[in-house]
């Protein structure tokens, strides 16, 4: 399975050299949502990887996974209502 690198560009990003669609939800200037799929795929689909950044003012201090994982099933368009840990 893929894994992510850093340097995410909006819509774009590398991950084992292949290429994925990313989306990201901002809070103010800080990245809060970041999900990844493969290029193409619907934001309505349960093809997303997604991971929620948490903050202590304007510092992140840790990242959770949607449903608790990195697996590529989740829907985008839902991401504030899914459970992270």
């Amino acid at each position: 399975m893929p894994t992510e690198t850093s340097g995410i560009i909006p819509n774009v990003g590398m991950t084992e050299d292949v290429a994925l669609s990313v989306r990201i939800d901002y809070s103010d200037s800080n990245p809060i949502y970041v999900g990844v799929a493969a290029p193409g795929s619907s934001t309505s689909n349960n093809v997303w990887r997604i991971k929620k950044v948490i903050y202590s003012g304007n510092n992140p201090i840790s990242v959770t996974w949607a449903d608790g994982n990195t697996k590529y099933d989740n829907i985008w368009d839902v991401r504030a209502s899914l459970t992270y840990t």
